[in-house]
């Protein structure tokens, strides 16, 4: 014999044993529509105003992007473990190796371990057992 609690019916029982709801079906109805409706229209549009008298016209919105530095070609080869990298910025004192690698790809990873201070680490900094440090100050 089926028990059924006094407060539900046959037909609710029914409907909750299949895991779909009257309310869970109106929920996930509801928030597709939502989603849709957001979705659809996206930001407005910035508006474009005219520079006021007497100020120089704003600069384009162009992303900025760092140029990539050169490397050298008797950067040393980066390790396993070195972090990517695509310009120096990234890499602390340590350079970016943007050379291409034995299979014609570049690294595009940082110089680590270092080899030379002079084409692994950035001005300022010294190569000591495979790590750019910075240089200590001179005189004291």
């Amino acid at each position: 014999m089926l028990l059924i609690h006094p407060w539900r019916t046959a037909r609710r029982r029914e409907w909750s044993t299949r895991g779909l709801t009257k309310r869970g079906v109106f929920v996930v109805i509801s928030i597709a529509a939502l989603l849709g409706a957001c979705i659809g229209h996206g930001y407005p549009e910035e508006p474009h105003f005219p520079p006021a008298p007497g100020y120089p016209a704003q600069p384009s919105s162009a992303p900025l992007r760092p140029v990539p530095r050169q490397s050298s070609p008797e950067m040393s080869v980066p390790g396993v473990s070195a972090p990517a990298c695509t310009d120096d910025g990234a890499c602390g004192l340590a350079r970016c190796n943007t050379l291409p690698g034995t299979d014609g790809h570049p690294y595009n990873k940082c110089a680590f371990p270092c080899a030379s201070n002079k084409s692994d680490c950035v001005p300022g900094a010294t190569c000591n057992d495979g790590f750019c440090v910075p240089v200590p100050p001179s005189g004291g």
